[in-house]
């Protein structure tokens, strides 16, 4: 994954939510902390979103950062999709949300 591009979502305390360069879908969205990485895989259903997180990844994230990956999809993944609508269909820009405010903290 090194060398392929990502279009970065959000930067959590150097947690970063992103999409690969090309995408198909359903929706992948990728956390990286250095050479860590794990994959959510978003989904539509009858009209509903949902997200599983994909158990395949060999150097995945530890467990706090996977966990951390799943409250920021779970809180916006409706940006999430429209990010990929925005990146991958309409091919507009995008910029990366710094989050510097403490996730759990907002339950």
């Amino acid at each position: 994954m090194q060398d392929e591009k990502l279009h970065i979502l959000y930067d959590y305390y150097g947690l970063l939510i992103s999409f690969r360069q090309v995408e198909n879908l359903p929706i992948k969205v990728y956390g990286v902390r250095g050479t860590l990485s794990s994959r959510a895989v978003i989904e539509f259903n009858k009209g509903l979103i949902s997200f599983k997180m994909d158990k395949s990844y060999k150097n995945s994230l530890d467990a706090e950062d996977t966990e951390t990956l799943q409250l920021l999809i779970e809180r916006n993944i409706s940006e999430i999709v429209k990010a990929w609508l925005d990146i991958f269909i309409y091919d507009l820009p995008w910029t990366t949300e710094v989050i510097r405010k403490n996730i759990r903290e907002e339950l």
